[in-house]
Parts: C-alpha cells; sequence; structure tokens
C-alpha cells in the first residue's frame, strides 16, 4: 500500500524563504495494516531534513515502515497529530481514517491553520 502524507514540523523555526512552518512531503510504502508506529520515525526524520537538522536516523522521502522510534528531540517517542487530534502511535493505522491519503500530520505539536 501507499500513501501519500504531509509531515508539518510547527516547533521549528520558520522556513526563511516561507515563512512557516517547515513541512515535507512524504510517500509512505507499507504493508496494509501497519501501525503508525512503524514509521512515525522515519515521517519525524523526513521532514527534519528539510529543515536542516538531525533528529533520527537519516531518510528519503519515500519511507519504508523501518526505524527507531524516538527523536533526538527530546529522546522521546515521535508525538504526532491530525488536525488538533493526538494519534495513538499503536492503534492508529495507515490507510485508515485519519491516515488516509492526502492527510496533514504534525510533530510534536497541533498545526496551526494555514491562512
Amino acid at each position: 500500500m501507499q500513501i501519500r502524507l504531509t509531515v508539518v514540523d510547527p516547533l521549528a523555526p520558520p522556513s526563511p524563504a516561507r515563512g512557516r512552518a517547515a513541512s515535507c512531503d512524504v510517500l509512505v510504502t507499507a504493508p496494509a495494516g501497519t501501525a503508525l508506529a512503524a514509521v512515525a520515525s522515519a515521517l519525524a526524520s523526513s521532514v527534519a531534513g528539510d529543515a536542516g537538522t538531525s533528529r533520527g536516523a537519516g531518510t528519503s522521502r519515500s519511507s519504508g515502515f523501518e526505524g527507531a522510534k524516538e527523536t533526538e528531540r527530546g529522546g522521546g517517542p515521535v508525538v504526532l497529530y491530525a488536525g488538533a487530534e493526538r494519534l495513538d502511535d499503536r492503534r492508529s493505522t495507515l490507510g485508515e481514517p485519519p491516515l488516509t491519503d492526502g492527510a496533514v500530520l504534525s510533530l510534536g505539536a497541533p498545526a496551526a491553520p494555514e491562512p
């Protein structure tokens, strides 16, 4: 299964070129029924690469389901939000709402709505 996700990092400094939080479009390839926990670290690393910082193992924008679940930004687990909803990484499944094709996820905190 493949889905496209946009990952936003509202806690990172705004991009000088765009004046808003760092973000990255990611193509996730994983078996159907994969838990968010399996790809959370790779999603966090993808937006970190755009921001020019490193929070974990480097990944490309096309993400598989390998990787640790820890982030260097605090050493804790990766926390992702869909809108204002904090996602449970073990119960949230790729391909099921809100983790469907085209979803926007926020890293570490809910993202402010776009103007």
